[in-house]
């Protein structure tokens, strides 16, 4: 797996030649990653990088506009004209990044496209369901994922996180706990039951259940970390 520095376009040997190979065994390794269903950490990590790049871009273009305007410093009376101050010119090196950034661009679309893609055709497909009633305390509790032939149950826990005092945001964590087979009598209110007795943290844990049809993705590099977030976005906000 070879992800991307966020800033790629500006570290190491600044060459549109390199930059072009380092970016197409990236993107190489990113369609691996696709074809055998695997969506994160890639996809992330994908994401990340384009934002980095597309902020540089408009920096750039911020930055190209800013040299074109001249501010009027004084007026040559001898010579009859106005002066202007002496404007900043674009380097070597700045036109290369700018040719390396425009040139990945397009790149980096296309292949979000593919990942969203995927993404979605999963995120479609899962529901998820409460298992029993929904008590008023949600930050803690348990999952059960129906995978495999097999009910996975997971603890999780959603927390939040302060970055600033006006930025907030929320993070949820899965503990495995334990796994029981899928048979014609088990069922997800047994299992809930079986986990109020065990543990016995809650006399109502907040307890939702999703039944993945399909084995095609892998549960750890592409489904759960889809869950989480589609959890967070349905119970958190």
């Amino acid at each position: 797996m070879k992800v991307l520095d966020k800033n790629w376009f500006s570290t190491g040997l600044i060459d549109f030649e390199y930059k072009q190979y380092i970016l197409l065994d990236y993107f190489q390794s990113v369609q691996n990653s696709y074809d055998e269903k695997k969506l994160f950490p890639m996809f992330q990590n994908l994401l990340y990088v384009y934002k980095s790049t597309q902020e540089y871009k408009r920096k750039i273009e911020e930055f190209k506009e800013s040299i074109t305007k001249k501010n009027l410093v004084g007026i040559n009376w001898g010579g009859s004209k106005l002066e202007y101050e002496k404007s900043i010119e674009q380097d070597d090196i700045m036109d290369e990044i700018e040719r390396v950034v425009n040139y990945s661009i397009p790149l980096f679309k296309e292949s979000i496209k593919n990942g969203r893609d995927i993404y979605d055709q999963i995120d479609n497909n899962i529901e998820i369901k409460c298992v029993g009633l929904e008590p008023i305390y949600k930050n803690e509790g348990y999952l059960i994922i129906r995978y495999n032939k097999e009910f996975i149950v997971y603890k999780y826990c959603v927390s939040t996180i302060q970055e600033d005092i006006h930025d907030k945001s929320k993070m949820i964590k899965f503990d495995e706990l334990c796994k029981y087979k899928s048979t014609l009598t088990k069922n997800v209110e047994k299992i809930k039951m079986k986990l109020i007795k065990k543990y016995e943290e809650f006399p109502n844990p907040s307890t939702y259940f999703i039944d993945i049809d399909s084995n095609e993705f892998p549960l750890d590099d592409t489904i759960i970390p889809i869950i989480k977030r589609k959890i967070l976005l349905n119970f958190f906000f």
